[in-house]
């Protein structure tokens, strides 16, 4: 966490669960506030999609967006975003599917998205899906979701955009990470990519047909093929990978760095002085922008830079280069 007052976390390399890191007292680098925005602007309820590298922390993002919509204010004690809402604090359905848990395979593809989609439908409230197609189920589901959850709870019409208040817009969350995984692994198979590419086109455009019931959708991958107009039947997509309000969402800045590692600096520093791998005057400031140097980091706006977290993570585990 980027809060001060936690002491001893613990470096927790590779974890993509917010849950288990804040159960585990693991380092986080608060990007609450950025998701505050991402979920709660004006903008808030526009399909949006994110392209980052692998290892750049998109799962570990989703997962800490799905937490949020889940109601989970407890997790967040201390973060961004409890300051900004405060009391505010709504639950609503999420519907979570990662195309890595899919087969690549053409043949195989809509059968395991319908597989996962059925396995989100018995976690949401133990749902059974009827449909037998991927873009029949995830309709489905979001319906029987909405229904659902307007008899629990009336739907507000306030507009209010402040906190995570129940809105006209709609009410279930869709997140859908590493959607290009069966398309990179067809890339040099035309006619495999090309069926792949009809079944996501077919399942997008019918998530657009179930606009109005959707409260917040995201869509991450490390590349948008925009040559295959897989999105094109969400034609109101909103493409944030280079919007300079969220190019550091995912990544550290040296800020982050510095804030966060805080505990871990000194150690590393000693470290490398041990093994010669740094200067035995050096500072750790020295050391941080060393870091910067050995692992050059991105920019997706020209002006700020991240670095990759996993790098960072297994820095400060290793204190090795």
């Amino acid at each position: 966490m980027t809060n001060t007052d936690k002491v001893n976390s613990a470096l927790c390399v590779g974890e993509e669960s917010f849950l288990r890191l804040i159960g585990h007292n693991g380092v986080y680098v608060d990007k609450t506030g950025l998701i505050y925005e991402l979920i709660c602007g004006p903008n808030g309820s526009v399909p949006k999609f994110l392209a980052r590298p692998r290892r750049f922390g998109k799962t570990l993002l989703m997962d800490t967006i799905q937490r949020i919509f889940e109601g989970r204010k407890e997790l967040f004690a201390g973060l961004e975003i409890e300051r900004r809402i405060g009391d505010k604090w709504d639950a609503f359905p999420v519907i979570r599917l990662s195309m890595n848990n899919t087969s690549p395979e053409p043949a195989l593809f809509e059968e395991s998205l319908l597989q996962i989609l059925k396995e989100s439908a018995k976690t949401n409230n133990h749902i059974s899906l009827k449909s037998s197609h991927p873009s029949g189920a995830v309709m489905e589901l979001v319906n029987r979701l909405t229904r659902r959850y307007a008899r629990r709870i009336k739907p507000s019409v306030s507009g209010d955009w402040t906190g995570l208040k129940l809105s006209e817009a709609g009410n279930v969350v869709l997140l859908i990470d590493e959607y290009d995984f069966p398309l990179i692994h067809n890339i040099g198979k035309p006619e495999g990519q090309e069926e792949i590419r009809l079944a996501l086109h077919a399942f997008y455009s019918s998530i657009k047909g179930c606009a109005n019931f959707l409260r917040f959708v995201l869509v991450t991958g490390v590349t948008k093929f925009r040559q295959l107009s897989v999105f094109s039947g969400m034609n109101n997509m909103h493409d944030i990978s280079l919007n300079k309000d969220y190019a550091a969402i995912c990544g550290f800045t040296r800020e982050e760095i510095e804030s966060a590692f805080a505990q871990h600096l000194e150690p590393a520093l000693a470290g490398l002085k041990l093994n010669s791998e740094i200067s035995q005057d050096s500072t750790k400031d020295d050391l941080v922008e060393s870091l910067l140097k050995w692992y050059d980091g991105y920019s997706w706006d020209g002006d700020s830079r991240v670095l990759n977290p996993f790098s960072v993570m297994n820095f400060f585990s290793n204190k090795t280069v």
